[in-house]
């Protein structure tokens, strides 16, 4: 039972996370847009699974940097249960995000002229970019 209400509580802080970030709801309109509803759930469960496998990287590779050398020393952390990222490395994974954020935007124009383009030129325009 423990493992379930982990699960569930880890669902719920994830759709918190992802509702109440505009990069996600940017990223997640782009990739969904101009597609089926039923495609668009499916890429927004791929999203999902993604974005979570890349918190994951990301969150054991900041705990393997700051973990202590040596075995026998503890974690030294007066904040509680805090870890506190230092701020060059959290500037670095903005930095990151937002370089994402701009490519994601050029995507979803390349996509809007090439849908557009197809259309000009009668074709049916198929969403095959995505999967």
């Amino acid at each position: 039972s423990n493992g379930f209400s982990l699960v569930g509580v880890g669902l719920g802080f994830g759709i918190v996370h992802v509702l109440t970030g505009p990069d996600h709801m940017s990223a997640l309109a782009t990739i969904c847009a101009n597609v089926s509803p039923a495609k668009a759930f499916l890429l927004g469960i791929q999203w999902g699974i993604g974005h979570s496998i890349g918190l994951v990287l990301v969150a054991v590779l900041l705990l393997a940097a700051m973990a202590p050398a040596d075995e026998d020393e503890e974690w030294s952390d007066d904040t509680g249960d805090e870890i506190d990222v230092p701020e060059n490395i959290s500037n670095i994974l903005e930095s990151f995000v937002g370089i994402f954020m701009i490519l994601l935007g050029l995507f979803g124009c390349w996509t809007a002229f090439r849908k557009k383009s197809k259309q000009q030129e009668g074709m049916e325009y198929e969403d095959d970019v995505y999967m």
